[in-house]
């Protein structure tokens, strides 16, 4: 949404439940301007739900995540797309779909916990948590950008030589 909102072309490929959450996400993707040509309503699979609660005194957050296992199809504009975001539950869809680095849009990963086959190499933009590594070596030798988030301590970042050109501003992130 925040991507749209800045006058991105986002599209968005995701199953969501037949339910008050799912309609209420769908209307809510739409009035914001994001595609939603490949959102798929399934009446059997409940609207994953997330909840994040952030303490302003302490500068934390916490994201506690309630989700499905249905993967969503392949959208059939997929050669269109420059850019596909996933977190964990993505990764195993560009699996499926078998869609990998160095095809027609770049891959780009946000990450809070380790899981089973995350390679930084798979993505040309790796975003893990700290949970995750706090190496940024990788970049180099895996030619692509790497952002840790350290929560309340910022982010750490690396990039090889070819994405020198690709970070031109500077993002700031507070907690309220």
């Amino acid at each position: 949404v925040t991507m749209a909102r800045l006058g991105v072309d986002v599209s968005l490929s995701c199953v969501i439940g037949d339910d008050d959450a799912g309609r209420f996400i769908f209307d809510q993707l739409k009035r914001e301007g994001v595609d939603t040509r490949n959102v798929m309503i399934d009446s059997h699979t409940p609207t994953a739900v997330g909840t994040i609660v952030v303490s302003s005194s302490q500068q934390t957050r916490a994201i506690m995540v309630q989700p499905h296992q249905t993967l969503p199809g392949k959208p059939a504009n997929l050669a269109e797309y420059d850019w596909i975001h996933v977190d964990h539950f993505g990764m195993d869809a560009l699996k499926v779909w078998g869609v990998k680095r160095g095809g027609s849009a770049k891959l780009s990963i946000d990450i809070g916990y380790d899981s089973p086959g995350l390679r930084s190499s798979d993505y040309d933009l790796f975003v893990p948590s700290e949970n995750v590594t706090t190496d940024v070596s990788s970049a180099a030798r895996d030619k692509n950008i790497v952002f840790i988030s350290r929560g309340s301590d910022g982010s750490i970042f690396s990039r090889s030589e070819e994405h020198t050109s690709e970070l031109q501003s500077r993002v700031d992130i507070s907690y309220a």
